[in-house]
């Protein structure tokens, strides 16, 4: 919650009062922006900015700096008007704000409160002279919820889907891996224009489920023999294979 007066009341004070004489003509968020004051403006264009920067470096480490067609598709998604929507309707954003009560299917005001609310939160950090940690934590733990599905496909860690991972042996063969196309993820929500213009996303490596290993892990890679050398890579770590203490007991 905000403490420092003026950046409450520049965001409490979103919108012209005069905004409630205008009737139906405000229904419209293109007329409606015209009453919103210029302090609280700021605010979510500051915020756009910063959630845009963070929520990046978020997705790197979740996703790796590498995969760059994924990494702006995810940014896209999480940065969007839509998930911000979202965020502020769940967290009751509005009781905050004095103005007009806003359609929550589709106006984009919630997604502006939403912006100029984490705008005046890391405004507030810096007139403290305090880290923000505390709030990126938050912010980390919020796109898991909007991207968590896309993590056991994408993600930079693999995704292990047997227990039997640890059986593997200190080197698996090239041929043993193979890879598959990624296209699309119905998580990422794209349109068929989208889908058009990316093109593929990159390279799922797995190990064959018919070799010897009998096991299943997948890495991403937007490179195909990145992807493969990845998983040999990671097969070969000495922390993935079990100790001969522990193999013996």
């Amino acid at each position: 919650m905000l403490s420092d007066p003026e950046l409450f009341i520049n965001f409490h004070d979103a919108v012209d009062p005069s905004v409630l004489d205008e009737g139906e003509r405000v229904r419209t968020y293109g007329y409606f922006r015209k009453f919103i004051r210029p302090p609280f403006a700021a605010l979510s264009k500051r915020g756009d900015g910063l959630l845009k920067v963070i929520c990046q470096e978020i997705i790197y480490e979740y996703f790796g700096a590498a995969n760059g067609k994924l990494i702006n598709l995810i940014l896209d998604l999480v940065t969007s008007n839509e998930t911000w929507r979202h965020f502020a309707i769940a967290y009751e954003i509005d009781r905050y704000v004095v103005g007009q009560q806003r359609n929550k299917l589709t106006d984009k005001f919630w997604a502006d409160m939403w912006e100029a609310y984490w705008g005046a939160l890391f405004i507030e950090r810096r007139l403290w002279n305090d880290d923000d940690e505390d709030l990126v934590s938050v912010l980390r733990v919020l796109l898991y919820f909007r991207i968590g599905p896309l993590l056991p496909e994408f993600g930079v860690d693999p995704f292990f889907t047997s227990e039997r991972a640890q059986n593997l042996p200190r080197v698996i063969p090239k041929g043993d891996i193979d890879t598959v196309v990624v296209r699309d993820h119905a998580s990422l929500n794209l349109s068929p224009e989208v889908k058009k213009n990316v093109g593929d996303l990159g390279y799922r490596a797995k190990i064959k489920s018919t070799s010897r290993h009998d096991v299943d892990i997948c890495i991403f890679s937007e490179i195909r023999d990145d992807a493969i050398s990845n998983s040999i890579l990671y097969c070969s770590a000495p922390w993935s294979i079990p100790s001969p203490s522990t193999a013996n007991n």
